[in-house]
């Protein structure tokens, strides 16, 4: 058996039409949010989150909601590796998934994909230019207290002002019959993908391969994927 780091998994609906959609146009600095997520096991928890604004045109028709996270453990450990899917409601609409978050900061403030734009729900009506929103150039007037990040290998997803940088949360994959160096040799590679390795730990014994029942899965749950089996595995939770 395989035991892997936890992770964490966002189920968003399969089909548009089942999603209850807050659209970009409407979601606004100050706004009181809720997310749900796994923190520990596979209990799905909520957590809060407090809009901050929304960084504009940081890729061809793409926007970033921002977002202060608490509850759960966050305040002690920011946004947490294997994150990336969190659903965000607010009033009960989907205004999207976390999906980046500074690099290395435990203040837990997310980057928030849109669900309007991972659906390309291009027929809502276009965002009024008094919208109020937080542009790229306040970025760091904004979170004055987030870290500095030295320059770096940028990742596609990446978004850089200046010295700060938000990054796509990384999902974590645990190998477990390799050796530590091997890992670290390819741990670049894999970051690159936005993947962040660990040592997996086997008892021996055949893997589990009986799949699970999707009728549990629920907006946070938690998923696990096996990507090898035998003497050598290599297995990953999340979205």
């Amino acid at each position: 058996m395989l035991l892997r780091a936890f992770a964490f998994l966002t189920l968003v609906a399969p089909a548009p039409a089942a999603l209850n959609i807050m659209p970009l146009k409407d979601v606004r600095a100050g706004m009181k949010a809720t997310g749900r997520t796994v923190f520990s096991g596979g209990t799905v928890e909520t957590f809060q989150a407090e809009i901050l604004g929304i960084l504009e045109n940081v890729g061809p028709r793409q926007s970033i909601i921002l977002a202060r996270l608490s509850g759960g453990p966050l305040e002690h450990t920011g946004v947490m590796q294997g994150m990336s899917g969190s659903p965000v409601y607010v009033e009960g609409k989907l205004i999207g998934a976390v999906a980046l978050a500074f690099p290395g900061a435990k203040d837990p403030i997310a980057g928030i994909r849109p669900i309007e734009e991972m659906l390309a729900l291009d027929t809502l009506p276009a965002a009024p230019a008094q919208r109020p929103s937080a542009p790229l150039a306040d970025l760091a007037a904004l979170f004055p207290a987030a870290p500095h990040q030295p320059p770096g290998d940028m990742r596609q997803g990446d978004i850089r002002q200046g010295d700060m940088r938000l990054v796509e949360v990384s999902n974590p994959v645990s190998f477990s019959g390799f050796t530590s160096g091997t890992i670290e040799q390819f741990a670049p590679r894999l970051r690159e993908y936005g993947l962040e390795p660990r040592q997996g730990i086997s008892l021996g014994g055949a893997s589990s391969l009986q799949m699970g029942d999707p009728s549990r899965l629920e907006p946070g749950s938690m998923i696990s994927v096996q990507l090898m089996t035998g003497d050598m595995s290599a297995g990953a939770d999340g979205t």
